[in-house]
């Protein structure tokens, strides 16, 4: 059982908040606000030397006093330290910096559920920016459910994600008036259009995807390709027109 659950629960009960509910949203807190953002990159730093210092100061002395063989003590620690640290700086290169930034910002918008946030007396996030929020987590949340097949379904996905991680920015501020203003200042409403677009490309993309299983047709296979790159171009001419408009 999620943690909004309960959250989720008493709201709905009647007359008990007039909040209204961003199920696609509140999913994506859930599932990003407890996931790392910056441990992986404090742990690569700080286990090694610690490794040493631990494996060095406990069993270095022991094995001058005692016997020479707790230097394996020593050593062991310090490699252990190592591996770690080259592990948690792997997991945190695996980690785009949009993906990070997305984490951060759940994390702090989920502190503030609580209480006030249920009776209506602190909201959250405003209405306006909810609603904008929900619908591009519905088109983050439905792509990062899917395996990047190709290169461009690859450079699409990271596209959305940093949309994303844009966006989530108008919840991060704590004031639901602040929330507004800076709503207001017209950025959002384009970087929403244009996830819905990308979101229509990609579904239309998907259906000329030749599927693994099915038997290679060389002619089918370059139509689909053909028709790969025709909407990869067209989607180009029309950024394009947009910006010189």
């Amino acid at each position: 059982m999620g943690s909004l659950t309960w959250y989720r629960a008493a709201r709905r009960a009647v007359g008990l908040s007039s909040q209204p509910e961003y199920p696609n949203l509140e999913a994506l807190l859930e599932a990003e606000a407890s996931q790392p953002h910056s441990g992986y990159f404090y742990a690569a730093r700080i286990v090694p030397p610690v490794g040493i210092v631990v494996g060095n100061g406990v069993f270095v002395p022991l094995a001058m006093n005692f016997s020479p063989l707790f230097y394996i003590g020593a050593v062991g620690l310090s490699v252990v330290g190592g591996g770690l640290g080259i592990l948690f700086n792997f997991l945190d290169r695996s980690l785009s910096p949009a993906k990070k930034h997305i984490r951060r910002q759940a994390h702090m918008i989920w502190g503030r559920y609580g209480i006030g946030s249920l009776i209506g007396t602190s909201p959250v996030i405003s209405p306006v920016v909810g609603q904008v929020l929900d619908e591009a987590a519905s088109i983050y949340m439905r792509h990062a459910q899917r395996k990047s097949s190709t290169e461009v379904h690859r450079r699409a996905f990271q596209a959305l994600e940093v949309a994303m991680a844009r966006l989530m920015e108008l919840a991060a501020i704590e004031n639901a008036q602040n929330q507004e203003l800076e709503f207001d200042s017209g950025w959002a409403l384009p970087l929403l259009q244009e996830m819905r677009q990308m979101d229509t490309a990609l579904a239309r993309l998907t259906q000329f995807a030749p599927s693994g299983s099915a038997p290679v047709d060389p002619l089918a296979n370059l139509r689909d390709a053909r028709a790969e790159v025709a909407g990869i171009v067209s989607a180009i001419d029309e950024l394009d027109q947009q910006q010189s408009a």
